[in-house]
């Protein structure tokens, strides 16, 4: 699919239009990969704050635990 783009934009595209389209793609690709690094950061604190929540739901009574809803 990566070589048919190529293709495509080498072929068919002015080469003003090819430069503006590959940049944009570049600032494009950079965004993504700063989300995902900015989505993986949030889903570690949500999965902190669930265990969190669980440990102070555990009760222990004599050893046992007892589940408080």
């Amino acid at each position: 699919m990566k070589r048919i783009k190529k293709w495509l934009y080498g072929t068919f595209l002015p080469l003003w239009a090819k430069e503006t389209v590959m940049a944009e793609n570049e600032k494009l690709k950079e965004k993504v990969t700063h989300l995902q690094h900015d989505n993986d950061t949030l889903q570690a604190y949500i999965e902190g704050m669930r265990m969190g929540q669980r440990a102070v739901r555990k009760i222990y009574i004599k050893g046992e635990e007892v589940v408080s809803k």
